[in-house]
């Protein structure tokens, strides 16, 4: 079903792309959405599979085929506030199917643990010859990651027919822990019970 939904959309990109600018959010565990202009937004499809350029290591990857067109291959590094050091890594790749269109392939490292489709590490430094690097925004803590970037022309990720934004969340907010949660409730339930036996 994934696959019709794609090649439908497919062709509305070839219909609507000269008016309409792209964006595409996603995270590290395959969640998504593509939004073409003012038209609904549809979730490509997902996976995980082996990286052609870094075959030992398999990965979170997304389908672009829904984009209509190959976008410019390349690896975009994503820096911890300013320092040095790289926590992900968004490599955008042809499609090995077809020279059309492309897929992206989502690296994190594994400092926080491993809660997410992409948190395999960080690939062996076999880059593609086309490399960018950016800070990500927001706090470790989360949200973080890259939001409303849109790639140059000479850019991993950029796509010829439309403008594209791209809004990635590395560390999404954290959810309380279920037994904080259980904490909470379990002190609340003391208090209500102190307070009835004072009356």
């Amino acid at each position: 079903m994934m696959v019709a939904t794609a090649a439908a959309v497919g062709v509305l990109v070839s219909a609507t792309s000269a008016q309409a600018a792209f964006t595409f959010n996603f995270d590290e565990n395959g969640n998504n959405s593509f939004i073409m202009g003012s038209n609904p937004p549809v979730s490509l499809p997902s996976g995980v599979m082996a990286d052609p350029v870094s075959p030992s290591v398999t990965t979170l990857y997304y389908d672009l085929t829904a984009f209509g067109a190959p976008v410019v291959a390349g690896d975009i590094l994503l820096f911890e506030g300013a320092t040095t050091n790289f926590s992900d890594m968004l490599r955008f790749e042809p499609n090995p199917l077809s020279t059309n269109f492309s897929y992206l392939f989502v690296y994190s490292d594994k400092d926080n643990g491993v809660d997410a489709l992409a948190d395999v590490g960080l690939p062996p430094p076999n880059y593609q010859s086309n490399i960018g690097g950016t800070g990500e925004s927001g706090p470790e803590t989360g949200p973080n990651g890259l939001f409303g970037w849109v790639p140059l022309s000479y850019d991993g990720g950029y796509l010829s027919l439309s403008p594209i934004t791209y809004n990635f969340t590395s560390d999404p907010v954290p959810e309380p822990s279920p037994l904080l949660l259980s904490g909470a409730g379990f002190v609340g339930l003391m208090m209500i019970r102190r307070l009835r036996h004072l009356r």
